[in-house]
């Protein structure tokens, strides 16, 4: 059994199944589906035994270590919010989303004799403060952390509030369960302080995914978007070439603006998910720990060509229209306007916000630096809600990564395959091709190291440069990289 201690917190629980709906799913694409969707946009499912769990899950749950909490409070610390959720909704209600989450720590909680309590908080900024001030104290606050990797676990791992994963031998952080690049980039030495995967749901949401307008492509007569990708020479030169003089003064205000026509709309965030689709990472691990790449020629180089193309009139920086919520609305605006060819965004606003849009669109991986690259690379967005730790204050650390490890297994091989026996045809992916670029995406998300923890700001100055909002790279970075490798050296200790 288990309960909710809600703080902090509100949620539309409609809002936040329909995204789940969409979001989750992305992630199998390979399985047949029975769905349908109702007139407020719910999924419903034909799935009947959504509480049954395979011999193959019981097999591998019978090898980790099992405790008997005697009935106590299990307690996850967890930043959720209503477009980037980590809840369900306490109970069974028909959703197959929640019902499957639901489902998954029913089990778990079964199997250990614990309750389930989820404290919940809608900003990152309160958890973090609140949970440190309990750590500091020395205060037991809870058995896991759930929350952003900057302005988060980060910060938490700076401060030595978090304890050493791998001292737990029921953690297999190595297995498919775990996000692999995350525990390669952030294991030190022999110590790595938290991890990510489907265990946290928002890990679905985390990737930056290029969208492309499929009607404008098709009536400016530039190539097939999804040939150039399958073919490898989907690269950075390519996406500028398509989108050259595409811009258009249609408000005839003389400036860029929001009622004008573009080949891109990026936010500051992309910038890194350029950076990383080409290939490129601010960190790598040496056999002293690791060390920062960030001014290496191959960098600037990168860099330097990144800036030159976003710097042009035909690509739009959204972050300069406002703030709101995160939700995303103002800032894909001009995409669902069919006012830009492409649009660089989480994949968690394609669902927030593209679903009912009149253009056919398609989704891609982020373009490669140049042909001789071979892979393509997706960015995880550090400040979704996908970290997860254990607080040092834990007085059951055994226990409680015997726990996450049960957590961790079923999330990936009993939930994650229910939720795609409600894929929604044609609401995310609307061709066969999108799914497969969904396949691409998702299949070599990858974790920086200073994308965590920004060492002296050189994450976000590099993100600025990158997406054309800043100059003088390099003398800015020069100004502060004694400071961040003082930084990296003093969290490697």
């Amino acid at each position: 059994m288990y309960s909710f201690f809600e703080r902090k917190y509100s949620m539309s629980y409609r809002k936040y199944a329909k995204i789940m709906s969409g979001l989750l799913a992305l992630l199998l694409l390979s399985a047949s589906c029975q769905s349908s969707v109702d007139d407020g946009g719910q999924v419903t499912s034909s799935v009947s035994d959504s509480d049954a769990i395979t011999e193959e899950t019981t097999s591998y749950l019978e090898t980790i270590p099992v405790y008997d909490f005697g009935g106590a409070d299990f307690r996850l610390l967890v930043n959720s919010q209503s477009d980037r959720p980590n809840l369900h909704a306490g109970e069974l209600n028909g959703e197959v989303i929640n019902d499957a989450m639901y489902n998954r720590d029913q089990t778990v909680a079964d199997m250990y004799n614990l309750n389930f309590v989820y404290t919940a908080y809608d900003s990152r900024g309160e958890l973090y403060s609140d949970v440190s001030r309990l750590i500091t104290a020395g205060e037991d606050c809870g058995e896991v952390i759930i929350t952003s990797l900057t302005d988060g676990i980060g910060d938490f791992a700076l401060n030595g509030m978090l304890s050493d994963l791998n001292a737990y031998d029921a953690l297999s952080l190595e297995s498919e369960w775990w996000c692999r690049s995350m525990n390669e980039t952030m294991t030190t030495g022999d110590k790595i302080y938290a991890t990510t995967g489907p265990m946290a749901l928002c890990y679905a949401y985390s990737p930056y995914a290029f969208f492309v307008n499929l009607t404008m492509a098709d009536e400016w007569g530039l190539e097939d978007v999804y040939s150039l990708v399958e073919s490898g020479d989907w690269t950075i030169d390519k996406m500028n070439e398509l989108m050259k003089n595409s811009y258009i003064d249609d408000d005839g205000d003389g400036v860029p603006s929001v009622g004008d026509s573009f080949g891109l709309t990026t936010t500051h965030e992309a910038g890194k998910a350029f950076y990383i689709g080409c290939g490129m990472r601010m960190a790598e691990k040496t056999p002293d720990g690791a060390e920062l790449l960030i001014d290496s020629p191959m960098s600037i180089e990168v860099l330097d060509k990144l800036h030159g193309i976003m710097t042009n009139e035909y690509v739009f920086c959204t972050e300069n229209i406002g703030n709101s919520a995160n939700t995303g609305d103002y800032k894909t605006l001009l995409f669902t306007n069919s006012q830009t060819l492409f649009c660089a965004a989480p994949i968690q606003w394609g669902v927030l916000n593209f679903r009912d849009m009149n253009d056919d669109y398609g989704i891609l991986p982020y373009p490669k630096y140049d042909t001789n690259q071979i892979e393509y690379y997706s960015h995880i967005n550090p400040f979704f809600p996908v970290g997860i730790a254990i607080p040092v204050t834990n007085q059951k650390p055994d226990e409680t990564a015997a726990v996450m490890e049960a957590l961790a297994y079923i999330s990936n091989s009993e939930m994650l395959p229910k939720i795609n026996e409600v894929v929604l045809k044609e609401k995310i992916a609307r061709d066969e091709q999108s799914k497969e670029m969904l396949d691409i995406l998702y299949s070599n998300m990858v974790v920086d190291l200073n994308c965590v923890y920004d060492f002296a700001g050189t994450a976000t100055l590099l993100r600025l440069y990158a997406i054309g909002q800043s100059d003088n790279f390099s003398s800015a970075y020069a100004a502060v990289k004694e400071k961040a490798e003082t930084e990296l050296a003093e969290m490697l200790e």
